[in-house]
């Protein structure tokens, strides 16, 4: 099978539809066989970010860190665990917004990890909608940039051939 094949396979993607996608020759799609392709290159990249966080069970690790964090930390009771546990499985069904909350709090310091990890096991015994789940990882994510200070990833700039 080449690798072509063993690709559109993996995507679901039909040999009609095959045909009607074409790599953009830019950074942007002009027509619809372009935006066929960037959607499939889309489902290929989803496709590859869900088999990775299932066979690295990154959300198992994290549930199990906030579990024991809510035990320890915060001295939750049994009761309140299983509550925020059963909770963090609901909305879970809804998206992985729980999981990229708590990605991001335990990328930060330890020590503004309590503040957040207190607001989200609240929310999750509140039942909010998922909308407050979205604020708060905005939230942590316009946080975590203020704290880069502006220290982002960027390119190197280009000293010419000469300064090698």
């Amino acid at each position: 099978m080449t690798r072509m094949r063993r690709i559109l396979f993996a995507t679901d993607l039909s040999k009609a539809s095959a045909k009607e996608i074409r790599k953009p020759s830019g950074s942007e799609a002009r027509t619809e066989s372009e935006k066929n392709y960037l959607k499939w290159v889309d489902e290929i990249h989803t496709a590859i970010d869900k088999k990775l966080v299932e066979s690295l069970k990154i959300h198992e690790n994290l549930k199990y860190r906030f579990m024991l964090d809510l035990k320890g930390y915060f001295r939750f009771t049994k009761e309140r665990i299983q509550t925020v546990e059963q909770n963090l499985d609901k909305i879970s069904a809804q998206g992985a917004y729980v999981y990229q909350i708590l990605d991001r709090v335990y990328a930060c310091p330890p020590k503004e990890w309590n503040p957040t990890l207190s607001e989200l096991a609240q929310l999750l015994l509140d039942e909010s909608p998922v909308s407050r789940f979205r604020e708060l990882r905005t939230q942590i994510t316009l946080r975590m940039l203020e704290c880069l200070g502006g220290k982002t990833h960027k390119a190197p700039k280009s000293r010419g051939r000469d300064s090698r």
